[in-house]
């Protein structure tokens, strides 16, 4: 399992989704956290990267250029571009600095404790 870095931002300005490839993705929620998987085949830590605002997460990658024998040529091809790109809007503010992702087997997973819950964690820890 590789961990993917996650970089927090007050606001975020990164790729639209309309000039890459959307991930396929599933998102779910639970009273403490909110968890993310996107489908990335091809793709490993260094081609990942993941950002987490307050109220998102976005997800962009690009998929390493496939390895051709000798001259060969691509006569046809339905890999649609080699850019990838994904923002999820969250129903609730989660604790961007307490974001974790890893990415094992062509899934990256993003696991984002909600605000809420990071200040009761917090606070009974006092």
């Amino acid at each position: 399992m590789a961990h993917v870095w996650v970089k927090t931002a007050e606001s975020w300005t990164g790729t639209p989704v309309s000039s890459a490839c959307a991930m396929t993705a599933e998102l779910t929620e639970s009273d403490r956290e909110f968890r993310i998987v996107v489908a990335v085949p091809g793709c490993d830590e260094k081609h990942v990267q993941v950002t987490a605002t307050k109220s998102l997460i976005a997800v962009e990658g690009a998929l390493p250029a496939a390895e051709r024998p000798g001259a060969e040529q691509i006569v046809f091809s339905e890999f649609a571009g080699r850019r990838l790109a994904r923002t999820f809007g969250l129903p609730e503010e989660i604790a961007p600095e307490e974001v974790k992702a890893h990415l094992r087997n062509g899934f990256l997973t993003v696991v984002a404790v909600k605000a809420c819950a990071a200040r009761s964690r917090r606070m009974a820890c006092v």
